[in-house]
């Protein structure tokens, strides 16, 4: 899932940050995660590591759960000051999603708040760092890393594309616009919704996807082989609560894709790509 945080998605909402009212809170004793790791005797530490402890370059980790506390361990092991900023929407067990193997001392942990984005940049820029990069841990965090990333001056996502990154409809409505076929879909956020997608929707045999629309991995997936199953599956996910904490307030109802799958996990940076599995 972290593999490439620039691939992550959520939609864009950061005019709605704008009004809302917050407070941010810093704490700059360490969070420890459980357990222990070895260090590295400091006469074969490489020097570009020494080097970068000594300036006190900083990254900001957006959610560091999951495998993202893996990414945040592996740069604090390369000589980085490690940050990390909890979002609004991630909730209290997926912040506990990491290798109990690790333990992790961040210089500073930073709750934000929903609107709250300008206290927390300000808070990212009050630490004795000098800031290298945000990045995204979680796919709670994708949002908020782009947002702070692009407040501040980083390398970034940019926050213009945010609701491609993790908004699965309008991923494949992106794809359709340009020129390239596209699954026949229709997000729904009530049962005239589900009503309009069947009546326009029926292949023999009949087999649709029906999934939450900002879930992470199969989460909630359900391979319909029924009308009468695609109802039961979208009463079963609207309102529901997904894996990563989130309501489903929307449920998305997919055309079945026929044939064989191929998945290309990549990483991209300042315009260089890399396939990795």
């Amino acid at each position: 899932e972290h593999l490439n945080a620039t691939r992550s998605l959520l939609a864009h909402a950061s005019s709605a940050h704008a009004h809302v009212s917050c407070e941010i809170r810093v704490k700059h004793t360490a969070a420890v995660m459980p357990s222990t790791h070895t260090t590295a005797p400091a006469s074969t530490e490489p020097v570009s590591k020494r080097a970068r402890a000594e300036a006190g370059e900083l990254v900001v980790v957006v959610d560091p759960c999951s495998s993202g506390a893996l990414l945040a361990y592996q740069l604090a092991q390369r000589g980085f000051k490690v940050a990390r900023v909890w979002s609004d929407v991630v909730g209290e067990d997926i912040k506990q999603h990491a290798p109990k193997e690790l333990k992790m001392d961040f210089v500073a942990t930073i709750d934000h708040v929903c609107g709250g984005v300008e206290q927390t940049v300000q808070a990212i820029r009050a630490l004795d760092y000098k800031l290298r990069d945000v990045i995204v841990g979680c796919e709670t965090g994708v949002l908020l890393a782009d947002i702070l990333s692009e407040a501040l001056g980083c390398r970034t996502n940019g926050t213009a594309l945010s609701n491609l990154r993790r908004d699965k409809f309008e991923q494949t409505e992106a794809v359709r616009a340009k020129g390239l076929p596209a699954a026949h879909q229709k997000l729904c956020r009530n049962m005239s919704d589900v009503e309009e997608f069947l009546a326009n929707y029926n292949p023999e045999p009949f087999k649709a996807v029906v999934k939450p629309n900002d879930g992470a991995g199969s989460d909630g997936v359900s391979i319909c082989n029924s009308r009468e199953e695609v109802i039961e599956a979208f009463e079963r996910l609207h309102g529901a609560t997904n894996a990563l904490g989130l309501e489903n307030g929307s449920v998305l109802l997919q055309e079945y894709l026929r044939g064989d799958e191929y998945v290309v996990d990549t990483v991209s940076r300042d315009g260089e790509h890399k396939c990795v599995a």
